[in-house]
């Protein structure tokens, strides 16, 4: 698919229908976030509508204080529970830079996965924006999360990439001001080397730059990243740190968990969050950090980096002090409360095939139309050869399942970490990357099965009438198209390995009660209701309408006895005969309709659940 293509429809969609994270123009905005009441009304009618109808943004956004209390949440081991976070309380004011930091498997992730949000379920606690309870739809239109894993689009370049961000969080911006917020991001981050380089050759750090690069390009309010400077060199650390710094002091909260810093990036933070075993043992001011420490008899020797040494700490280097050091931050737990649940379904763009891909698609399908005119060459003609012709019908079926089914199928699970990462930080809605995902693949679906026709049709003998030659190509188009749907349904439930190995077996079925095989008539009564659930039993008898239906006139006969000379008699027996083509593509339209709603709605589950 072209990747373009897919941006396009994307931010058409996206523009007419849904709301937007900020694109940073001009708007004012209530100084309290609450949840409910007039004031919330009047939050989400400025945060989504201008004087013109549609969606702005913010520029001068209001500062926003995150503030947490008494979050615990609890995974199952086996029969038993643990905590990975225990009555965890503190908050991050806007204009700092704050560090969570702990020991590995002490629940710095979990602890940002909640603040986000990205958890939404399962937890105890509150989260508090500028006082008031968080409205997790809201709040994902104010923060973005760079995860610890580089989800990216491996088909895009860099500079694609950053400009696909740019192009759908920021559609009102003009498009010269576009282009210079790319290449002020590109340069930022230090990308400018490999501007042009494929996501999927970039090296480990420069996979991290520009996943933080494209989340930041629209500067959100608030920035939570999970280990920005894993896989980074000291200088590349330092610059990402800097480039934070300065975000925080033209007044956003930044959060980051980062682990072992050195003493210089230690000193860039303005405030720590220190966490062991799920608690939090200091909660301050980065300067301090020592004093703290020295009032608990834990000196840090000089010349050590303090953020080793509190390390060291919550690691049980010095004993097991950190229940005690935990103990100055805990607040009461209250007497009931659990988490506020329930974000809205957002996500991220999806890109079906490289501009590799495209041309390859097109080059089989004209391979395998070479191959069928010189096997079927001139059948169509002649009575004696109906069967044959019919064959043909046959082969033109399975290769557009074949040639839809498998490239579908691998779409979600290749793409699910992407959309993960994008619906968390309210790219787009849902229901417009799907359906511009739909839009973009249309040519991708006609454009082949035209070429396949125009190559195949007349060698091989079809009637050259012009509607035969629409309604053929038009059931070609649907076998696809529905091929594709029920694919999709497989993708969006399973791992990649699963949906490779299930695709086709899900669509086997319908082959075999297609017709072809077996007339529907001759079947078992047991089984021959399954012809009616067969997708391709319609699209069959579309064909055999396409091609001998409605009149046909007699074909030649060049033996002593033909059965088929009359094309309605080769109908009857086939069972073709009572049936009609708008019926037919009705039916196809309803069963394609609901294979895509019932993929939407498994991919919306899935996605819910952050598989």
């Amino acid at each position: 698919m072209d990747q373009g293509a897919v941006l396009l429809n994307v931010s058409r969609l996206e523009n007419d229908s849904s709301p937007q994270c900020f694109d940073n123009t001009a708007l004012d905005v209530p100084s309290k976030i609450i949840t409910n009441g007039r004031l919330r009304a009047e939050f989400t009618a400025k945060a989504e509508v201008n004087g013109n109808g549609r969606h702005n943004g913010f520029r001068n956004f209001e500062s926003i204080d995150l503030t947490w209390r008494n979050l615990t949440y609890k995974v199952k081991s086996g029969k038993a529970s643990r905590n990975l976070v225990e009555n965890m309380s503190g908050e991050a004011r806007s204009g700092t830079l704050t560090a969570v930091m702990g020991p590995s498997g002490a629940g710095k992730t979990t602890l940002l996965n909640l603040l986000t949000g990205f958890y939404d379920k399962g937890y105890k606690g509150e989260v508090q924006i500028n006082g008031f309870v968080r409205d997790q739809a809201l709040f994902n239109k104010q923060s973005c999360y760079v995860m610890q894993e580089d989800r990216l689009l491996p088909a895009l370049t860099v500079h694609e990439a950053i400009s696909m961000s740019v192009e759908l969080r920021m559609p009102n911006m003009e498009s010269q001001d576009k282009a210079k917020k790319v290449e002020q991001s590109i340069q930022e981050w230090g990308l400018e080397v490999c501007r042009d380089t494929r996501t999927e050759n970039l090296s480990g750090g420069q996979r991290k730059r520009l996943a933080i690069a494209q989340e930041l390009v629209n500067n959100p309010p608030v920035l939570f990243l999970d280990e920005p400077t894993s896989g980074l060199d000291n200088v590349s650390s330092l610059m990402c740190i800097q480039i934070l710094k300065r975000m925080a002091s033209m007044g956003h909260t930044v959060i980051c968990s980062i682990h072992a810093p050195s003493a210089k990036i230690f000193s860039h933070f303005h405030m720590l969050y220190m966490v062991s075993n799920g608690r939090c043992i200091y909660n301050g001011e980065v300067s301090n950090l020592l004093v703290f420490l020295s009032r608990h008899q834990l000196h840090c020797p000089q010349f050590h980096n303090p953020a080793d040494y509190i390390c060291e700490v919550a690691s049980g280097d010095y004993g097991d002090c950190s229940e005690r050091l935990s103990r100055e931050f805990e607040l009461p737990e209250p007497d009931s409360g659990t988490g506020v649940q329930g974000a809205h379904t957002k996500y991220g763009g999806m890109i079906m095939s490289s501009e590799v891909a495209t041309p390859l698609r097109l080059v089989a399908y004209m391979g395998f139309a070479a191959f069928m005119v010189l096997l079927f060459y001139d059948i169509g003609t002649k009575a004696s050869t109906v069967t044959n012709n019919v064959t043909m019908f046959f082969c033109m079926c399975c290769i557009c399942v074949f040639q839809t089914v498998l490239p579908a199928a691998i779409v979600f699970p290749l793409e699910v970490s992407v959309l993960v990462r994008e619906q968390r930080n309210c790219w787009y809605s849902l229901k417009v990357y799907y359906m511009a995902n739909y839009i973009a693949e249309i040519p991708f679906l006609v454009v082949p099965i035209g070429v396949l026709t125009a190559i195949v049709y007349y060698p091989t003998g079809q009637p050259l009438v012009l509607w035969r030659v629409a309604c053929f190509m038009l059931f070609a188009v649907q076998i696809c198209s529905v091929s594709q749907a029920i694919a999709l349904i497989v993708s969006a439930v399973s791992k990649l390995q699963t949906a490779v190995f299930m695709a086709l077996p899900v669509v086997s079925p319908a082959f075999f009660f297609c017709g072809f095989f077996v007339q529907a008539h001759l079947l078992s009564p047991y089984v021959r209701w399954m012809t009616n659930l067969s997708y391709m039993y319609y699209a069959y008898n579309g064909l055999l309408l396409s091609i001998y239906g409605y009149d046909r006139e007699r074909l030649a006969c060049d033996e002593f006895i033909c059965l088929y000379e009359d094309p309605a008699q080769f109908l009857e027996v086939t069972g073709a005969a009572d049936k009609q083509i708008h019926v037919l593509t009705v039916v196809l339209l309803g069963y394609e309709l609901a294979a895509r709603l019932l993929a939407f709605f498994l991919l919306k589950i899935r996605l819910s659940r952050k598989e």
